[in-house]
């Protein structure tokens, strides 16, 4: 039975290698809507239950969690509805001040800039 389940986890990991660029890719092309399914699932593929803290830069993170983060900050077309600052918040720790885990476009551009007085001071 172990052995299984660590061939199949094996398995998930070396399909997250193949499976994510097209994802980002697919991201690059979305709107709104569909980015509101389609942000949370990459976002889950690409860090599992990592949140990243307030005292994380982005340097700490892999390539591809960068990559990730950084289409969807260039994607302006995301950011129609203030649901994507939840569906992406929910990958972050939330800032004291906050009952809910929320980021917006801002805050997302300012941690990828390494701004990160700016990203706690202002999330949105």
């Amino acid at each position: 039975m172990y052995f299984h389940c660590g061939w199949a986890v094996g398995q998930v990991g070396s399909a997250n290698t193949l499976v994510l660029p097209t994802l980002i890719r697919a991201v690059r092309k979305s709107d709104g809507w569909s980015g509101l399914t389609l942000v949370p699932n990459l976002l889950y593929l690409t860090f599992g239950d990592q949140k990243i803290t307030q005292h994380m830069a982005v340097a700490d993170l892999s390539d591809l969690q960068r990559n990730v983060l950084t289409a969807l900050y260039e994607t302006e077309a995301l950011w129609t509805f203030g649901n994507m600052a939840f569906a992406i918040g929910k990958f972050f720790e939330p800032l004291v001040s906050m009952r809910r885990p929320m980021l917006g476009r801002k805050g997302l551009g300012a941690f990828l800039a390494n701004q990160n007085e700016s990203f706690q001071r202002s999330p949105f």
